[in-house]
């Protein structure tokens, strides 16, 4: 442990000594997060807290998002769909332009069942309840739903919420 910190410490500090003498920005690829919820990233927190941006690049069944986590000076951008295009004989990241429309229109089975059943301000077990399913599938289905970032849950009151507007869909997330 001791040496991931002292080995971030001096990427750190030679990112910060090429900044001051190029005057170039510096950009680091960095571990992806343990839990796609919290987003906590795998490794030493030395590089994401020192940043002054951190985005995180999604890759869910094919379609990219790329979501600001930090922006130090500045006011987080909005989430930016993407896709990959293929050219000749190499892949290329590009804006993904198909419309807009909340993922929850396209859920199908018990991922659209779990959705259905939830109430705004719904305790776990109630919502688990409404479901009416077993607890193992409600849960498989609930991740899904986390993971897709249309359910939250409010930290403070441990009640959950459907999150409201607009999402990326492709095809691949039309068949959860």
């Amino acid at each position: 442990m001791k040496t991931r910190r002292s080995t971030a410490r001096c990427v750190v500090a030679a990112c910060g000594r090429i900044q001051q003498v190029t005057g170039a920005a510096i950009i680091l690829g960095h571990h992806t997060p343990w839990d796609p919820n919290t987003q906590r990233p795998k490794g030493s927190s030395k590089i994401p807290d020192c940043a002054d941006a951190v985005y995180l690049l999604e890759n869910m069944d094919g379609a990219l998002k790329l979501t600001c986590q930090k922006m130090r000076d500045a006011e987080r951008p909005a989430p930016i769909a993407l896709k990959l295009s293929k050219v000749d004989a190499a892949l290329v990241v590009d804006a993904d332009t198909r419309p807009k429309a909340h993922p929850s229109t396209q859920l199908t089975g018990e991922a659209a069942k779990v959705y259905a059943a939830l109430t705004p301000g719904m305790r776990y077990s109630e919502w688990l309840k409404a479901y009416g399913g077993k607890a193992k599938t409600f849960e498989t289905a609930l991740a899904r739903l986390r993971l897709l970032r249309l359910v939250k849950q409010d930290p403070e009151t441990d009640l959950w919420y459907p999150v409201q507007g607009e999402f990326e869909i492709d095809e691949a997330q039309q068949a959860i």
